[in-house]
């Protein structure tokens, strides 16, 4: 989840160029960062999330919600900080991500708000 400004959505679209990744629709990720044609793709395609992946490895995914389901500033306030190789990520909290899951209601998240509500029991046991 990013804040959807258009200097986020700039800097997510050079991220993605960086990455090689390609979106799953079969647009131009600069297209992302034209707030018209986004509200033509929620109107006449009902999308609500963009999806681009790593062509090299379709199980590397990122999906941006292109519309914030939930408060952008209440979730970076409950963010959770990780750390991978010594970098500190901002990650979502397991309630809003269960929150945004719940919203999207496709199959796939059903399943993985099941799995969420288990990682969540687990953290809580170990508090």
């Amino acid at each position: 989840m990013i804040s959807l400004d258009s200097d986020n959505i700039n800097e997510f679209i050079e991220l993605v160029n960086d990455l090689g990744f390609i979106p799953k629709i079969p647009v131009k990720i600069e297209e992302l960062g034209n707030p018209e044609k986004v509200e033509a793709w929620k109107k006449e395609k009902h999308l609500k999330v963009f999806s681009v992946y790593n062509p090299q490895n379709e199980l590397e995914h990122i999906d941006l919600m292109i519309e914030n389901y939930i408060d952008f500033e209440t979730a970076y306030i409950n963010r959770e900080v990780v750390s991978a190789k010594g970098i500190a990520i901002s990650v979502i909290s397991i309630d809003d991500l269960i929150k945004l899951k719940k919203r999207a209601g496709r199959k796939r998240d059903e399943l993985d708000i099941k799995a969420l509500l288990k990682i969540k029991e687990i953290k809580d046991e170990q508090r």
